[in-house]
């Protein structure tokens, strides 16, 4: 019995790969499945695969690869490997990052010991240009809809990649990531994951190292693709709520406007004007969101009414 399947998305990764599939390969769990998604990747990604795969010949019938014909996104590679599962439990994990050797084993034993749909762990942040690391530690002590319920005021990171899913979960409430929607897709799968599941369980000694690109970060948080995936996102959020009528989600929903438009602050042509309207049905509830810090509340919140201060700081930039 395939007791986990990897989903692992390729695209141009060669610098990062080797470390990441070592450490999958190197997992104590033997009951795994690896489904590994070339989306058309431009550089030698899948030949430093290749070369792996011979390194490691008593998983070599453990793989999948799934080769697309064109670039098709982060999001489509994921829905592909989630169909070709077929592990008891689904794990994904992005080729530019690595896991500690048991982590797949401690998420799987928690998980049947538990019997929870949604098996969490810890991560660390890691940097291209820093020395430094940065180990983020979430506490659930409560069930996950209250957590959800409770995410305007105690936001927690919901990569997918931090999270074990029941297969047969995922598969009976099709959660799934949006197709094309490339920033933000892990929010379209964990928070109704979070409706949904019977309960949230989770491993404290076993990390993901999750890699930031330092050089990379503030310039991509910005380009218009990755903003207009985030506004699919916060439609996606609304229509999945909108039935909901066991779930008020009009806070939740609130924070994720705020934290959608605050990109916008990070781009070299922002507009104050836009920057007033966009979601300005949020506006009312930004004292309320507590997840947001003390500051920028505040500031948010005076600038819902006058752009004036906003003004002010962008020409302090100059």
């Amino acid at each position: 019995m395939i007791k986990v399947s990897v989903v692992v998305p390729i695209y141009n990764v060669s610098k990062y790969i080797d470390r990441c599939v070592r450490s999958l390969f190197e997992q104590t769990l033997s009951e795994i499945e690896y489904i590994f998604v070339d989306d058309c990747t431009p550089d030698n990604s899948m030949e430093v695969l290749a070369k792996l795969i011979e390194e490691y010949p008593y998983r070599k019938s453990q793989i999948q690869i799934i080769h697309h014909e064109t670039n098709q996104g982060l999001a489509c590679s994921r829905i592909d490997g989630i169909k070709s599962a077929r592990g008891k439990y689904i794990a994904h994990c992005d080729s530019d990052d690595w896991i500690d050797v048991d982590l797949y084993e401690k998420l799987y034993n928690k998980a049947e010991e538990t019997d929870a749909d949604l098996t969490i762990c810890d991560f660390v942040c890691e940097y291209t240009l820093r020395r430094t690391s940065k180990k983020i530690v979430t506490n659930f002590n409560c069930t996950p809809r209250q957590a959800l319920r409770n995410m305007h005021n105690e936001s927690f990171y919901c990569m997918v990649w931090r999270c074990l899913f029941r297969r047969e979960f995922v598969l009976k409430y099709n959660i799934l990531p949006l197709p094309h929607v490339d920033m933000w897709e892990d929010t379209c799968v964990t928070l109704p994951a979070f409706y949904y599941a019977n309960q949230i369980a989770k491993v404290n000694d076993s990390v993901y190292h999750y890699l930031i690109n330092d050089q990379s970060m503030c310039a991509n948080s910005a380009r218009p693709k990755l903003y207009a995936d985030r506004k699919k996102t916060i439609e996606y959020l609304e229509s999945f709520f909108s039935d909901k009528k066991d779930f008020d989600a009009k806070l939740l929903i609130s924070f994720w406007k705020m934290l959608a438009k605050s990109y916008m602050l990070t781009s070299s042509d922002f507009d104050p004007i836009r920057w007033q309207n966009e979601y300005d049905e949020a506006h009312k509830y930004i004292l309320r969101i507590h997840a947001i810090p003390f500051k920028l509340r505040y500031l948010y919140k005076i600038t819902s009414i006058t752009t004036y201060p906003i003004r002010l700081m962008m020409r302090l930039k100059k």
